[in-house]
């Protein structure tokens, strides 16, 4: 162990000697600084990602800038090793495991953090549009990074957020917003990346910021360690450096950047497209007469079709139909529509074949829906397809959905399908005006059907759904929830007297005999507030037609 021990300050003390010409003096670590730094694990280090190029993570999600580039020189000239752990938000690292915390600057330390002595200066710019008065920015409108604390003189009524720094400086190059307050690094690094025309800067007198390590464990040996090092690094080192990582920007590609590196292959590339082409042109004339050949054989076979065969080319948009498409769309407005519809359509589809539906305008005055099938023919600009009316299948299948929703007795909607159109309408709820919602049913319906049949019971609920419908199709929502009861939801009604009378004339209408029976009716009334799920407010009308129930029948009671 003593052995291990040795070799360490050994190699540490090789590794001093090696860098002392990189510092400005001597670096005197104490006995028990050296000891630590023979026997000290990986420093845990906790950053964030803050801005270019500052510190921040590139496209392999490995930290880089400055406070990186000045973390691995300290901690190589201490002989310490180091790990980066990224943090999301700035105060997780304070509750973490972690060593040292890179880039922090005292207005945002805790209390508990100790801070090296600063290792970067950074002047802070107002940046802003040309076309804006720097003297004048009441009311114009600030550029921000979500998470990032605002100068206390900026108006928060014009504040535009940004996730990012670089997104927030090209607001303003953009004029989207008119100035923000960045560290000069940055609004450099940025103008330069994207090339900025628009952006002027000021550097503002009361904006300096310090950056230093942060200690997490009040670890003072770590902290006298990092002092020594920071203090004994030459100046002209520390600028070089800051200046090396600041310059290392990803500029956009240009055409005079490309010709400069490229030039020579880009000759030997445009010789190889060259033989290409006329590798190619041979093959198209080739492929040009078999084609021809196919577009005989397709004309003579959508002469002798029965079916509606048509021919689309995408470059010029010329859209061709054959005798049997011009029996079904005729020649006048309704071609046009119908050619125009269908080369939208196909515009879309960009495979070598493909399937879907479409309805066209006829030549009745109606639409009919056609399933067609496509293909691109190789070589060419042209899609060929045919059109099969299915409009018969398709009504089939409106009419089961539309039997899937309605409850055949009483021809409103089911439990099911009610449920889901109250939603919808809930979510698509807009305005002051008042919604309500209620829950019926009919008195002593067990009675009704014991007494006089099933027969009658079906005829007094196909009488409800009839007068419901009547009543309130037009003005809400009618559905069957089961059994005897039914409920309404009526949107954007004016008042509550305005429910409660059509309330009183469905209960008239009910009044008709059913044969000999005459029913009446029990509800629960309740307006539906803003906000509110569907298990709420029919709740409370459910408790409602229970009191209504208790307290005599044939009458309405609203909830409180």
């Amino acid at each position: 162990m003593n052995a291990l021990r040795a070799k360490r300050v050994l190699s540490f003390c090789l590794a001093l000697i090696i860098t002392l010409p990189l510092l400005g003096e001597p670096i005197r670590f104490t006995p028990h600084e050296l000891e630590y730094i023979a026997n000290a694990p990986p420093i845990k280090i906790a950053y964030f990602d803050r801005t270019a190029p500052l510190i921040y993570r590139d496209s392999n999600q490995e930290p880089q800038g400055i406070f990186k580039r000045v973390t691995d020189l300290v901690l190589g000239h201490a002989g310490l090793k180091g790990e980066y752990h990224y943090y999301s938000d700035r105060q997780d690292i304070f509750t973490s495991d972690e060593d040292l915390m890179i880039g922090v600057s005292p207005e945002y330390a805790p209390p508990q953090m100790s801070l090296s002595q600063p290792y970067l200066r950074v002047q802070t710019v107002l940046y802003f549009n040309k076309r804006v008065n720097p003297d004048q920015l009441s009311e114009k409108w600030f550029s921000a990074v979500e998470g990032i604390n605002l100068p206390v003189e900026i108006d928060l009524n014009y504040v535009h957020y940004y996730p990012t720094r670089e997104e927030s400086i090209l607001a303003v190059e953009n004029g989207k917003a008119d100035y923000g307050y960045a560290n000069i690094f940055s609004v450099a690094y940025y103008s330069i990346k994207e090339s900025v025309r628009n952006i002027v800067t000021i550097p503002q007198e009361q904006g300096v910021r310090l950056y230093s390590f942060g200690v997490l464990k009040d670890d003072k040996i770590l902290l006298s360690i990092i002092d020594k090092v920071i203090a004994s690094i030459d100046e002209n080192t520390l600028n070089n450096l800051i200046i090396s990582e600041a310059s290392k920007i990803e500029r956009r590609v240009s055409v005079n950047v490309i010709f400069e590196t490229y030039g020579k292959w880009l000759v030997m590339v445009s010789a190889l497209i060259v033989i290409i082409l006329v590798i190619s042109t041979t093959y198209t004339i080739r492929a040009n007469r078999r084609l021809k050949l196919q577009n005989i054989r397709y004309e003579a076979l959508s002469q002798i079709s029965n079916e509606c065969l048509y021919e689309y080319h995408t470059k010029d948009g010329r859209l061709l139909f054959s005798q049997q498409c011009l029996r079904l769309f005729g020649s006048g407005k309704q071609l046009e529509e119908a050619r125009v519809l269908l080369a939208d359509a196909l515009q879309v589809s960009e495979s070598e074949s493909s399937n879907f539906s479409i309805r066209l305008p006829e030549v009745s005055g109606g639409f009919g829906t056609y399933k067609t099938t496509t293909l691109h023919l190789e070589g060419s600009d042209a899609i060929i397809g045919k059109l099969v009316d299915v409009s018969e299948e398709e009504a089939e299948k409106r009419e089961l959905i539309v039997r899937s929703q309605v409850d055949g007795l009483s021809k409103v909607l089911n439990s099911t399908a009610v449920k889901e159109a109250i939603a919808k309408e809930i979510e698509e709820r807009e305005g002051d005006n008042l919604h309500f919602f209620f829950l019926i049913d009919v008195d002593d319906f067990k009675e009704i059907n014991d007494t006089y049949g099933h027969l009658v019971g079906d005829q007094v609920l196909s009488l409800l759904g009839r007068n419901l419908r009547t009543l309130f199709s037009n003005q809400g929502i009618v559905g069957r929830i089961g059994g005897d009861e039914f409920c309404v939801y009526i949107p954007n009604a004016t008042t509550i007297e305005e429910v409660i009378l059509k309330y009183e004339a469905l209960v008239e209408r009910m009044e008709d005999n059913v044969g000999s029976l005459k029913a009446s009716l029990s509800g629960g009334l309740t307006e539906v507030k803003e906000g509110e799920a569907f298990e709420e407010f029919f709740q409370r009308a459910d408790s409602s037609l229970y009191k209504a129930k208790q307290s005599g029948k044939n009458k309405l009671v609203v909830a409180p």
